[in-house]
């Protein structure tokens, strides 16, 4: 679970719901909003507009995010980052401004290349 503090706000991005595609199962929700209370006792509040969202997250099968160059003309991918998203962005961002810079960067971009599947 990850919890982002956005003003008077909290996003909670939460479990896995593999081939649903209805509304969001309320055991999830439940599960989240208790983890949200054990982490923040009485943060909680459900009757101050809840905005509940569910989508898909994108991934490779290689399980490796896609940043670089698309192949076409000023175009660059940061994407394809699946669950560690919120783990992960910081670090492929700035290897993306080393590769946009034509900077030398801190991990073999070549691992990542958008292109590497074909």
């Amino acid at each position: 679970m990850t919890l982002v503090r956005l003003g008077q706000r909290m996003r909670i991005v939460a479990g896995a719901e593999l081939g649903r595609r209805s509304p969001m199962h309320e055991a999830t929700l439940q599960r989240m909003y208790h983890r949200l209370n054990m982490v923040f006792p009485g943060s909680a509040v459900l009757a101050s507009g809840v905005q509940i969202w569910h989508g898909t997250r994108m991934c490779t099968a290689d399980g490796l995010p896609l940043v670089g160059a698309s192949g076409l003309p000023g175009i660059w991918l940061n994407l394809g980052h699946g669950s560690c998203g919120a783990a992960i962005a910081q670090g492929c961002a700035s290897m993306l401004s080393d590769l946009m810079d034509n900077r030398a960067s801190f991990l073999d971009s070549a691992l990542l290349d958008p292109r590497r599947f074909g």
